[in-house]
């Protein structure tokens, strides 16, 4: 017999988000954590210290992730609580099965440590927190916008030496110290059919606006962050020389994570995410449709940025509508039920 649920899940093509690779070890005395926020004894050590552990598992995209750091180390700052981020026992969809840079701690991937301590000390201490799993409803989602997560991010957050001397060289390569560039950042694949979501841009907005932008604000050249290979194509092709961008993984499909097609693909994935963020923060201006990842590159910026945000309206929130809403709309007039084409500069 066949099940209907299932087909029609199938022709609506529901995604759920991405899976981890595996479960993570887990620690025994952890295994039963159904709340958050409680205080916990799970050892002898360190009586004089609350640690704050700070989990997302599985977790979402890289710069969400990052934002529910951010969140919960402004509760450490508050309750002076000692943070340490775990995720190794509680793995993220960025996790590979072996370890990376000699840890299974996804942060550590690329990330210092936030605190002098290590998990095997903690969960043999006295007092222990482990964070609620999800960003909640009174927390942050543009931190860019408030100070306190600016000196946050720079107290906390600090890549390792090894992404550190890949994105200088990166930095020296593309020489965005000797141009006036403006970076741009869309999302495509499954970002055109997610509920609730900003709709996103089409090829013809990007280069009409880009191409104005320029112009008026005299950029040199074009810096490019996208996970759509036909837009990357396009763009090159339109922009020749003066675009530039890594070579990160694109498709045409949402695919990211349910494909393995090179070594530590999982973990390459968040590096490329970090890479292409730190470069959108050195770029003198960002066009986009609103996303944690420009949220995230305008926080770690130490320029005056130009926002230039793209508002073609949300979509629906239902999944069998925001399926089809934008094919639907952008064939439409912008006066006629399509899409809202309005760009203006966010002054942050």
């Amino acid at each position: 017999m066949y099940n209907t649920k299932n087909i029609f899940q199938k022709f609506l093509a529901i995604s759920y988000g991405p899976e981890p690779l595996f479960n993570g070890k887990k620690i025994d005395v952890l295994k039963e954590i159904n709340n958050h926020k409680t205080l916990l004894n799970l050892g002898e050590k360190n009586k004089d210290k609350i640690f704050y552990v700070i989990r997302r598992s599985p977790g979402a995209g890289f710069f969400s992730n990052l934002i529910l750091v951010l969140n919960h180390l402004k509760i450490c700052e508050k309750k002076k609580y000692v943070p340490i981020i775990d995720m190794e026992n509680f793995v993220t969809v960025y996790n590979e099965r072996k370890k990376i840079n000699n840890t299974f701690n996804a942060w550590e991937y690329y990330f210092k440590k936030v605190s002098d301590y290590n998990l095997d000390e903690v969960y043999q201490s006295q007092n222990v927190i482990i964070s609620p799993n999800k960003i909640e409803h009174d927390m942050e989602h543009w931190p860019n916008k408030h100070k306190e997560f600016k000196k946050i991010y720079e107290k906390y957050i600090k890549l390792n030496k090894k992404v550190k001397k890949i994105l200088d060289k990166y930095i020296k390569r593309l020489n965005f110290k000797e141009q006036k560039i403006l970076g741009i950042h869309f999302r495509g694949t499954s970002y055109k059919t997610s509920p609730g979501h900003a709709l996103p841009a089409t090829i013809e907005q990007i280069i009409k606006h880009s191409e104005e932008l320029m112009k008026e604000y005299n950029y040199d050249r074009i810096f490019l962050v996208t996970e759509e290979l036909d837009y990357q194509i396009k763009l090159k092709n339109y922009f020749g020389q003066k675009l530039l961008n890594i070579n990160s993984f694109r498709s045409n499909k949402d695919d990211a994570f349910k494909k393995y097609p090179r070594n530590s693909h999982r973990y390459k994935l968040g590096l490329e995410s970090i890479i292409e963020a730190v470069l959108l923060s050195k770029c003198a201006g960002i066009f986009y449709v609103s996303s944690n990842l420009v949220h995230a590159a305008n926080l770690m910026s130490e320029n005056n940025q130009s926002l230039f945000e793209l508002f073609n309206g949300w979509n629906s929130k239902k999944q069998y509508i925001a399926k089809f809403n934008w094919y639907i709309k952008k064939n439409l007039p912008k006066n006629f039920f399509g899409l809202k084409d309005v760009l203006f500069k966010n002054d942050i």
